[in-house]
């Protein structure tokens, strides 16, 4: 059981001290507390309720005042927000309530450096001035999505936090906005600080409350990327578990993260049961399913079931779940196998394989021009070279990495140097501690060390290569 997170007094604006969601043996507690047997606490969706406690400005009773905010309305309400907000920042008194959240939604919506940082001004007036309260939920929803979306991970957060502790409950789209923006930024733990926090407010509100906080699908694919980014397959499971508690149902996306869990396990062969959990499932898949299956193959460097896999698709077979998982016995077994993994891979057991509901031609954006093998096989573009190098990243695979990007270069294509060092760092400090690793993956530990070490002089980080001739081929022995 979680401890009870820390209540911060209601006139606070600190930051919420951190949450963690893992012990420090690393093992994954429970999203979700037991029901509270407390009363359940009030939430609002309209903040800008005033409440007759609420810290009043003088001169915002003026008629003055009032005139003046009938001006701003009028002009935000003709779409001129630059204007309204040159108005509203020559105002000395704080505007009421309607206009105040116009203006922060239309800059928001805006998403520009300079909205955004007007957006931010407002917001700190209103917080210092502990008015917070004169902003309706949906105006600090659109900030905190905007802020997200532009990369401000951490200041949508604060904008979630301040919703939170003033008793506020945000739209799902806004904080799964925000979860999504964490997990792929760097600080998955802290997406999922902010998803615990959000489901033990959830479950202590009024339920007649909360239908558009509740998490939906996305909310749950959002936080299942992030579970699958630190290879937590526990976590995962936990997370499918509790979706139909919120009737969130599995799409297409859901089970796309599942195969990049399973390529960052070296599972190569449950792969084949996740699309065949999709059918199974009355989902269709997507071309992106097929782009992820050809990538961690070629991550794991089955080279073979990948050529296989696209020569298929563009026959416009039916039967390639039956052509995967002829190849399982061909590659070589896990000598530790998860529980846990397989059943995330429903494995169908006996069950004859299913048919694709439809075929799939392999589009432009993946595969382009004849083979290298004779004009037989497939020669990937930008587009699929690019992802194979972003699956092989985040797999720790980073000789098959190196392989690529040597690819990209010597075609003329560019490598995207700084999204790969971002994701290098991102996953570097578990980069080697999978709870699921096999055996045999411990001892490639060293081989893949000294992989990492050749990609990082690559990317310009510090590593143990500088002052020696670089090449693809280890340099250094075993300690």
């Amino acid at each position: 059981m979680l401890p009870p997170s820390p209540q911060s007094p209601a006139t606070s604006y600190a930051p919420l001290p951190p949450l963690h969601l893992f012990s420090s043996s690393t093992k994954p507690t429970q999203l979700l507390l037991p029901p509270s047997h407390k009363p359940p606490r009030r939430f609002y969706h309209q903040i800008g309720t005033q409440t007759s406690s609420s810290p009043a400005i003088s001169s915002s009773s003026s008629s003055s005042s009032h005139s003046h905010d009938a001006i701003l309305l009028d002009l935000l309400r003709q779409g001129k927000t630059e204007e309204a907000y040159q108005l509203y920042s020559s105002f000395p008194h704080i505007p009421d309530s309607t206009s105040l959240s116009r203006l922060l939604s239309q800059l928001a919506y805006q998403r520009s450096p300079t909205s955004l940082s007007r957006a931010q001004s407002l917001v700190r007036r209103l917080r210092d001035a502990r008015l917070l309260r004169r902003l309706d939920s949906n105006s600090l929803g659109l900030l905190a999505v905007a802020a997200a979306k532009s990369g401000a991970a951490s200041y949508s957060l604060s904008i979630i936090h301040s919703m939170l502790r003033s008793g506020y409950l945000p739209h799902v789209k806004s904080w799964s906005a925000v979860i999504s923006a964490l997990s792929s930024t760097g600080d998955p733990v802290c997406s999922f600080d902010a998803l615990r926090l959000v489901l033990r407010r959830i479950a202590a509100a009024d339920p007649s409350l909360t239908a558009d906080s509740l998490p939906d699908t996305a909310a749950f694919n959002a936080a299942l990327n992030a579970a699958s980014n630190l290879g937590d397959a526990e976590l995962v499971d936990q997370l499918l578990d509790k979706m139909p508690v919120y009737e969130a149902k599995p799409d297409v996306i859901t089970y796309n993260v599942l195969i990049k869990l399973f390529a960052r396990a070296e599972r190569g062969d449950l792969l084949v049961f996740v699309l065949e959990r999709i059918i199974r499932s009355n989902l269709v898949p997507c071309i992106t399913t097929f782009h992820s299956l050809v990538a961690a193959f070629v991550g794991l460097g089955d080279l073979r079931t990948a050529e296989k896999l696209v020569q298929s698709l563009r026959e416009g077979r039916l039967d390639i779940c039956h052509l995967l998982r002829a190849e399982i016995p061909s590659r070589s077994k896990e000598e530790e196998t998860s529980s846990i993994l397989n059943k995330l891979a429903d494995i169908a057991g006996d069950d004859a394989p299913p048919l694709l509901p439809k075929t799939y031609s392999p589009d432009t954006r993946i595969y382009a021009g004849a083979g290298e093998d004779g004009g037989g096989g497939f020669r990937p573009d930008e587009g699929l070279l690019d992802a194979l190098a972003d699956v092989c990243v985040r797999a720790a695979f980073f000789r098959k990495a190196l392989e690529i990007v040597a690819c990209m270069e010597e075609n003329g294509i560019a490598p995207k140097k700084t999204k790969y060092k971002r994701i290098y760092v991102e996953m570097h400090s578990r980069m080697f501690t999978s709870k699921h690793a096999s055996p045999a993956r411990k001892a490639r530990r060293s081989e893949r060390k000294r992989a990492a070490e050749a990609f990082k002089f690559w990317l310009g980080l510090p590593n143990s290569y500088y002052g020696s001739e670089w090449r693809l081929e280890p340099i250094m022995e075993d300690d």
